[in-house]
């Protein structure tokens, strides 16, 4: 690079990735366009000295960094200060890019100067049951990567973005909140598109994505909880509101609270908490989805919830 700044740099923060990092890494400096630097933002990882003795090979070709554990937004914020790039890309320790990443999407924003952010689908593995397939397939989209549409989850932005660095920086950074841990793309995504910026998708795998049983996303009480952090983070962080934006965010937080109510409701069925069940059903009813088949389910859980459990666990089974 001759001493002059790299064209983008390719954050990735690492925490309990110890296992999936160094491939990653292979990922990365395998891309058909090379002129990248990387940055590793080590968040306080229990297993540090293992994490170390990984990176060791890598240590020449990378820019380290620590931190005590402050989560993933922060994380992410230490790498991106330390950027001297005009772009961002993200990718998280257990994903992979595939080798067109990086110049599919630098060269997006470069024949497109009025694009903030470019996205791409990606491709999962790491679980049989998803094993190659798409996160559109699973994450459907209908519309335009706009406000409304990404607050109600009708289009959904996979992280592994690259975005021009002063965009990130005007929206302020991503959230150091570890109540929104899990959701710190959707609160950016949030950010964002409430600025009014322009977003670029690429319907092509880009990525591939690392599905495993601790995964953030999949412990969906979890998600809906840290969905909500955002929401509120998001409302509070925003220098001013349209009614129809005040009109949005609320009803997509009577929406996720009827949704923690099902899931939730789901739980207590699974461990006999029949009482607890009951009221977060009449919730989800209220909230969520007040259908017939919904209305049924609540009345059969009021009169049979031994029943309702059984048939739940069931279905767990078969799964």
């Amino acid at each position: 690079m001759n001493g002059s700044p790299p064209a983008c740099s390719v954050i990735v923060p690492a925490y309990k990735t110890t296992a999936y990092i160094a491939e990653t890494l292979e990922s990365i400096f395998a891309q058909t366009f090379q002129n990248f630097e990387i940055i590793v933002a080590n968040d306080g990882c229990p297993d540090t000295e293992n994490l170390e003795r990984v990176l060791a090979p890598y240590r020449h070709r990378i820019v380290y960094l620590t931190q005590q554990n402050g989560g993933l937004g922060a994380a992410r914020n230490l790498a991106i200060r330390a950027s001297q790039a005009p772009v961002i890309a993200l990718l998280d320790s257990d994903d992979l890019f595939e080798p067109d990443y990086l110049a599919t999407q630098l060269a997006v924003l470069d024949a497109n100067p009025q694009v903030d952010v470019a996205c791409c689908d990606a491709t999962y593995f790491g679980d049989k049951t998803m094993e190659g397939k798409l996160f559109s397939q699973v994450c459907l989209s209908n519309g335009e990567i706009n406000f409304a549409n990404v607050v109600h989850e009708r289009v959904h932005v996979f992280v592994a973005v690259t975005a021009r660095t002063a965009v990130f920086e005007k929206a302020g950074l991503f959230f150091p909140l570890r109540e929104i841990q899990g959701s710190d793309d959707y609160s950016m995504w949030l950010k964002l598109t409430l600025q009014g910026k322009l977003f670029h998708y690429t319907d092509k795998p880009l990525v591939r994505y690392r599905r495993h049983h601790t995964s953030m996303s999949a412990n969906d009480i979890g998600m809906i909880n840290s969905n909500l952090a955002a929401l509120k983070a998001v409302r509070a962080w925003a220098p001013s509101l349209t009614p129809e934006q005040c009109q949005v965010f609320d009803e997509h937080h009577q929406h996720l609270i009827g949704k923690l109510g099902l899931y939730q409701a789901k739980q207590d069925l699974r461990d006999g908490n029949y009482e607890s069940a009951k009221a977060n059903l009449m919730v989800a009813v209220a909230h969520y989805d007040s259908s017939l088949r919904m209305k049924i389910i609540a009345q059969l859980t009021k009169v049979a919830p031994g029943l309702m459990r059984a048939v739940l666990i069931a279905g767990d089974r078969r799964r």
